[in-house]
Formats: structure tokens, C-alpha cells, sequence
């Protein structure tokens, strides 16, 4: 599991769309994206090791600014 915080987001919308993406990546099993407090958490399928420049990228793709990646991400 991994955390990162989403900058910009600031409706629903903002949330359905990072997860949207972030899920339709391979190897994610799960994401989930919370708009209080600014970040996502991604579930990796077991076995499968995160690519924090895709994850990102992804993240920059869907319109916000990606800030600290780890097991506990700021805000």
C-alpha cells in the first residue's frame, strides 16, 4: 500500500477522476481517493511493486499536482 497526496482537488468530480485513472493502472488492485484530507491510497496486487514516476504521471494526467509519496503522505 502506498499514499500520496493529490494536490488541486476541490469536488467529487476532482475525486472519481484521479481514482478512475490510478484504478485502470496494471497491477493496482485497489485506489481509493480521499477529498478531505488531499490524498489517494493505492492497493499494489500482491507481489507487484509500485512505479512511483508512473503513479504520479497519472496523477498529472487526470489535472493535479502529486506531492509526497510513502506509507503516510502529507498533505
Amino acid at each position: 500500500m502506498v499514499d500520496i497526496s493529490v494536490k488541486g482537488m476541490s469536488c467529487p468530480f476532482c475525486v472519481y477522476s484521479v481514482e478512475k485513472k490510478l484504478n485502470a493502472l496494471d497491477g493496482v488492485q485497489t485506489a481509493k481517493v480521499d477529498l478531505k484530507q488531499g490524498r489517494a491510497r493505492v492497493v499494489m496486487q500482491p507481489g507487484v511493486p509500485h512505479d512511483e514516476q508512473q503513479l504520479r504521471q497519472v496523477i498529472i494526467d487526470a489535472g493535479f499536482t502529486p506531492g509526497t509519496i510513502g506509507p503516510e503522505a502529507e498533505r
